[in-house]
């Protein structure tokens, strides 16, 4: 995979998306790792639509991968993440804007320690605010 993205080869995300639904869970976040790496103008829709396929520390390799491509896309993409439906998404979103400190990302965290349903998503949002707040 990574030999793909080196040579730079113009199916790379075609080869590489087939790869999002390997059984082996851990390839396959490998494989959406590899396609943020492209930074292809597909990687964030791709990997946004690949983050309903994926839990645990996979789901958060997903999504650091498609906060990582840190374009206007891949930003709309990440903050609709916050409307999901699984407290799994939320919190790994959460994880994912701590590095980020953007105004766009703040509002989205506030937003979630306000609304979100969840109690651990409000705690885990309102605890990146407060250390950005110390920083």
């Amino acid at each position: 995979m990574q030999s793909l993205v080196f040579l730079e080869d113009s199916r790379t995300v075609e080869i590489l998306s087939h790869y999002i639904d390997h059984e082996d869970r851990a390839l396959a976040a490998y494989a959406c790792l590899m396609i943020a790496q492209t930074r292809h103008e597909s990687a964030a829709k791709i990997l946004f639509d690949a983050v309903s396929r994926f839990k645990q520390e996979p789901l958060l390799a997903v999504i650091l991968a498609l906060a990582s491509l840190r374009t206007d896309d891949s930003q709309t993409h990440l903050l609709r993440l916050a409307e999901a439906w699984e407290e799994e998404v939320r919190l790994a979103l959460v994880e994912a804007l701590r590095d980020s400190q953007g105004e766009a990302e703040r509002a989205c965290l506030l937003e979630m320690t306000e609304q979100d349903s969840s109690a651990r998503v409000r705690r885990s949002a309102k605890s990146v605010l407060e250390e950005w707040a110390r920083a």
